[in-house]
């Protein structure tokens, strides 16, 4: 079988997929999940090391989170293995799209990876996405979900609920 670039870019991002996956349950489990309390940098700083150069700024601008180098440095590498995988999406699904009258070349699966990427990367918001309905909320209005609900429910019937 010959690897085409879409199967090897499809490859790259199922390895960089299972790396992100592990590399999360480290940095759970290592307690770093806010080692860099900002994005995309760290303490105000493009590295965790520029950041412990300038650990009393770092730590004047973040007085509630002190810099922890260790714990900064393992959640940045999960964010640059994160991002990576994010590009090689964005190149499966452009290599899809360009490639769409080839009958063999699956276009909908990469568009919707690619919309599940960026739903995921919208910060502060509540996404419910269930195989009916896709619910997409501002987190400072989550308890107008309810209401949402409720009127999903008079307009349409319990179908939808």
């Amino acid at each position: 079988m010959r690897l085409t670039a879409f199967r090897r870019l499809c490859l790259l991002g199922a390895l960089l997929a299972l790396s992100v996956i592990v590399l999360g349950a480290w940095v759970r489990l290592s307690h770093a999940g806010l080692g860099c309390p900002d994005w995309p940098g760290c303490y105000g700083h493009l590295t965790v090391g520029e950041a412990v150069e300038n650990a009393a700024h770092a730590n004047a601008a973040y007085p509630d989170r002190p810099l922890e180098a260790d714990k900064a440095l393992k959640e940045m590498v999960h964010r640059y293995f994160a991002s990576t995988l994010g590009l090689v999406i964005l190149a499966v699904a452009i290599l899809a799209f360009r490639n769409r009258r080839d009958p063999v070349q699956p276009v909908r699966l990469p568009a919707a990876l690619m919309m599940l990427v960026v739903l995921q990367g919208l910060d502060e918001f509540v996404i419910v996405d269930t195989h009916d309905v896709l619910l997409i909320c501002k987190k400072d209005k989550e308890q107008e979900i309810k209401e949402y609900v409720a009127e999903i429910k008079r307009n349409k019937g319990d179908k939808y609920i």
